[in-house]
């Protein structure tokens, strides 16, 4: 059950900031499991039951749904060993990065939440430009549906001729590369409470038809 993240939780990625190095984090090995990665399990445990209403195909183990906290350092310049936030993702195994998921974040100063595509899958986004052609008003349902609660972060082609018949208001989501809609809080009372859960559960229900709308296209691409 997840009960919130405590002081100690946002403390550790604080410290860690400044102590990024293995020696800090060996010594410290206890504090980051029992403040953060056990926390993040039990919220990606509790943030599962909602995302299987959504689809029940995206993976749904909390321990694989948390990220690690080690850094892949082979093509970083930045030779820091640890991330000083993490996060949770429900994702599809067959294409972690290029398909449509949720995710929650974590660092010292917020709880971040939301869905989108990390990478550019180009046969997804040509479905998607083609559904969109055809069926605008139902996708401008869709955003007006989410209301102004959460953020838009739109990655587009720059070159890409986009129809003038496209209604204004979904003209930017035609040269999509990637996105993604979200919420976040820096409320510390919220972030220590179990009711955290409760807060982006509700916000994934929303955003569900969102998700819908892309899962969708994976069935049409040709």
């Amino acid at each position: 059950m997840f009960n919130g993240f405590t002081d100690k939780t946002f403390e550790f990625f604080m410290a860690l900031r400044f102590n990024n190095n293995r020696e800090f984090f060996y010594d410290n090995h206890d504090w980051y499991m029992e403040s953060v990665r056990r926390p993040l399990i039990a919220l990606a445990a509790e943030l599962g039951d909602e995302i299987k209403n959504t689809d029940e195909n995206l993976e749904l183990r909390p321990e694989r749904n948390v990220s690690r906290i080690n850094r892949d350092l082979r093509f970083s310049r930045d030779k820091s060993p640890y991330r000083d936030w993490m996060w949770i993702s429900f994702y599809d195994s067959a294409d972690r990065y290029g398909s449509i998921g949720f995710y929650a974040d974590i660092s010292a100063e917020h709880v971040g939440w939301g869905v989108g595509i990390y990478d550019e899958n180009r046969a997804l986004m040509d479905a998607h430009r083609k559904r969109l052609s055809g069926h605008a008003p139902e996708f401008i349902s869709l955003i007006d549906g989410l209301g102004s609660d959460f953020g838009v972060n739109l990655s587009s082609r720059k070159r890409m001729q986009i129809p003038e018949a496209l209604p204004e208001k979904v003209k930017k989501w035609y040269p999509l590369r990637s996105f993604d809609i979200s919420n976040a809080t820096r409320d510390i009372k919220l972030m220590t409470s179990p009711e955290l859960a409760d807060v982006i559960k509700r916000d994934y229900a929303r955003l569900s038809a969102v998700y819908k709308w892309f899962a969708a296209r994976k069935a049409e691409i040709i």
